[in-house]
């Protein structure tokens, strides 16, 4: 097994998925002032439209070579690293050039703008997509450091090149390096974990799990990118721009939460392999109270500082995007739970079909309700839709996971952070109340200070012991 702690690893992964979303947000920020909400909107159409087909190209596999990687590991486990590498490889490959030439149709029947083709490279680069070989080797600290050194040359990209509304495609081309980028580099350190064989290889046996788990990405993403499409069938490129740019604060938070639970999977798997129950059961409740602990009041925050936040952000040409904000944010405490510790939880264990089952209500939900919701409330239909829908796949995961593993939920831990957060919530709003006509920066600045504030000294009261230990953590650094 990896020398790497968790702790260690939900640090570098927490990093390097706050980079990934939070990237996408600093380039927005700026981008939005030069092209407005119109523009952003159009780049997040064509943005969605080639996701269906990376999906495709990408199958099961950023999930399924996780875990097939850390079991290889394993002295249990009769294949080489190597081996199963290869084996995926190839069947990414097949998936790859068959989305490409499907992608290469959808262009020229519908008539492809020089966005769509221009995010064209990122099905191409999907060959070089193999992210899950350092997930499952637990490499984030590798992971962090690179997408770090990507996302500052995009900046300085964007920062020199995007100047006016007519440079719309050169935002794109920054886009799709910010993905891509690290595709490249990672094909560079391959060698020191795993080599290509040509020989001694069962690609049939991995395809009944990659496809089952291939189905639960369509579920995922249909309820994630269905939003957007229907937003962009039903309502105006303004629309559009107002619902991305909020979902882009609320993922932000929310995939850097997930991010924390997400390095479970490796860890799990290579204890389910193992046999040791009792490790998995304290590793989910531990990583469960520290969600629990850093998304509540995220969530209760969000709300607070939707105003200042979009201002600073965006500016004034997004400010239908505030009450949108303001409704998404479940959503951090959400996907935080299905996606980084139920989901994780249900995949080590080999329940891809009860997580199929699960994410598929989602995405039937979604489809639903933004029918519904979204010829009357646009954008803001959207962001009821994503929530409910959230909330339901939790729930399921949840009720799966019962009959998986026993999760001891401390009821005074969970109060206390419930207390901590409504004295967030009414103490920062008397402040708002009297700060109003201040500069927004300001404005949010003192929020985001009185709210820390607050939630701490009510939860040392409270003698909460993830408080506690943080406290105790910064103790020991700072003596050393």
């Amino acid at each position: 097994m990896a020398s790497n702690s968790l702790a260690q690893n939900a640090f570098f992964n927490t990093l390097y998925k706050a980079l990934t979303v939070v990237f996408p947000l600093v380039t927005v920020s700026y981008a939005s002032h030069v092209l407005g909400a119109s523009g952003i909107g159009n780049v997040s159409s064509a943005h969605n439209i080639v996701t269906y087909f990376t999906m495709f190209a990408s199958l099961g596999i950023p999930t399924y070579g996780v875990r097939t990687i850390a079991k290889a590991r394993s002295v249990n486990d009769k294949k080489s690293p190597s081996v199963v590498f290869s084996e995926l490889l190839a069947i990414n490959s097949i998936a790859t050039i068959l989305a490409l030439i499907a992608y290469g149709i959808f262009m020229s029947i519908s008539g492809s703008s020089v966005l769509n083709v221009i995010f064209a490279s990122l099905i191409v680069l999907n060959f070089c997509n193999i992210e899950w070989v350092y997930q499952g080797f637990e490499e984030y600290r590798y992971i962090a450091i690179r997408s770090l050194v990507i996302k500052i040359l995009s900046l300085f990209l964007l920062l020199i090149w995007v100047r006016t509304a007519e440079d719309l495609w050169k935002y794109t081309v920054i886009v799709c390096f910010g993905t891509a980028g690290n595709y490249i580099l990672n094909v560079f350190r391959l060698r020191k974990y795993v080599r290509i064989q040509f020989r001694g290889l069962s690609i049939t046996e991995h395809l009944k799990p990659i496809f089952v788990l291939f189905a639960s990405v369509i579920a995922i993403e249909l309820y994630s990118l269905l939003d957007v499409t229907m937003l962009t069938s039903m309502t105006t490129s303004e629309c559009v721009g107002y619902y991305s740019n909020a979902v882009k604060i609320v993922k932000m938070v929310a995939n850097t939460f997930t991010a924390i639970g997400a390095v479970l999977l490796p860890r799990l798997s290579f204890y389910f392999s193992n046999n040791e129950q009792g490790k998995i059961e304290q590793t989910v409740t531990n990583f469960l109270k520290v969600i629990l602990f850093i998304s509540i009041p995220s969530c209760i925050g969000v709300v607070l500082v939707a105003e200042p936040v979009v201002q600073v952000l965006f500016g004034n040409d997004f400010a239908n995007a505030i009450p949108t904000l303001r409704i998404l944010s479940p959503l951090m405490i959400l996907m935080p739970l299905s996606g980084g510790i139920f989901g994780q939880l249900l995949l080590t264990t080999n329940k891809e079909k009860e997580f199929l089952k699960c994410v598929l209500a989602g995405s039937v939900g979604n489809a639903i309700l933004n029918a519904l919701l979204i010829p009357s409330l646009a954008q803001n239909g959207a962001a009821i839709a994503s929530v409910c829908t959230e909330a339901l796949v939790t729930t399921l995961m949840i009720l799966k996971c019962k009959n998986i593993s026993k999760l001891n939920v401390d009821k005074k831990h969970l109060l206390g952070i419930l207390l901590a957060g409504l004295s967030m919530f009414v103490v920062v709003s008397i402040l708002n109340m009297s700060i109003t006509g201040w500069s927004y920066i300001i404005w949010l600045l003192c929020d985001i200070v009185c709210a820390v504030c607050v939630y701490g000294i009510v939860l040392l009261l409270m003698r909460n012991d993830t408080a506690l230990s943080i406290i105790d953590a910064v103790k020991a650094k700072i003596k050393k």
